[in-house]
């Protein structure tokens, strides 16, 4: 009994010795499934209680619910226009939003530092300018514009712009830009500088190129770490910026500098014929 292995009889009852025999499980055998049954049990329960924690956490929040998100830090006062898409918002007004700071670009940063996360935006952002301008309905009072250029891990975020409105109080009062989450894959490898400045010259018609600088290039909710460089044609005819994977090297997009110039599409060389 004590060696753990099952034990027959054969039936005491005539009428049954025909049958198979009875086996017995030893008491010491049985309490050993039972405890394997019992884990087992567990662990189903707990795979499925993770899988369905997984699985509340994969739905995104409703729109009403996310009105109710800013209503809860901002005040019910606080305004919201969304995207086209209807995932992020695109304006946020009715603000009233106390800062700190010595003037109004460092208040906005702080405005972003403690709610950036709410509307997509992480990391730092670079003030790009600042504008005061004069309220004709209120005596002295100003509006104090700032625009910023956010960044990822400290790369200028190309393709995305912020304004924030801050009164004389220097409560903001509004939020605008393309706002909402940002996914920036890693390059495996990238590109050095020298590398990239070869492709923009052996691919356009130009005649200088400044040194390329590592940026993320963003369309809507898509990042791209990448490269960006100045480059000119023939004197006095135009500038432009070209953007390239920082992994790979494609044209992800080439733009003029200056929006009254007179050539408005960078010129690519001619492909080599035989």
């Amino acid at each position: 009994m004590g060696s753990g292995r099952c034990e027959c009889h054969s039936h005491s009852d005539p009428k049954l010795a025909s049958t198979a025999p009875l086996c017995y499980v030893p008491a010491p055998m049985t309490s050993r499934v039972m405890r394997i049954m019992r884990a087992r049990s567990s662990t189903v329960t707990l795979l499925l209680v993770v899988s369905l924690a997984a699985s509340a956490r994969a739905t995104p929040p409703t729109l009403a619910e996310r009105a109710r998100t800013f209503a809860e830090r901002f005040g019910p006062a606080v305004q919201i226009t969304w995207n086209a898409q209807r995932t992020a918002p695109r304006r946020l007004s009715g603000l009233r939003v106390a800062t700190t700071g010595a003037d109004a670009g460092e208040r906005a940063r702080h405005f972003l530092a403690a709610h950036g996360e709410l509307v997509g935006i992480a990391g730092d952002a670079r003030v790009d300018e600042v504008r005061a301008v004069a309220l004709p309905d209120r005596a002295a009072a100003r509006l104090h514009t700032v625009r910023l250029t956010p960044r990822w891990r400290g790369l200028p975020i190309d393709g995305r712009s912020l304004v924030v409105r801050l009164d004389d109080e220097g409560h903001v009062t509004s939020l605008a830009g393309e706002l909402g989450p940002l996914v920036v894959p890693e390059p495996g490898r990238e590109l050095d500088a020298s590398a990239i400045t070869a492709i923009v010259t052996a691919t356009y018609e130009i005649v200088a190129a400044s040194p390329p600088e590592r940026v993320v290039y963003a369309r809507g909710s898509a990042g791209r770490v990448a490269w960006r460089v100045a480059v000119s044609v023939a004197p006095l005819m135009g500038y432009f910026h070209v953007w390239l994977d920082a992994g790979s090297g494609e044209v992800l997009a080439e733009a003029p500098a200056a929006f009254d110039q007179v050539l408005t599409e960078l010129p690519r060389r001619e492909e080599v014929r035989p």
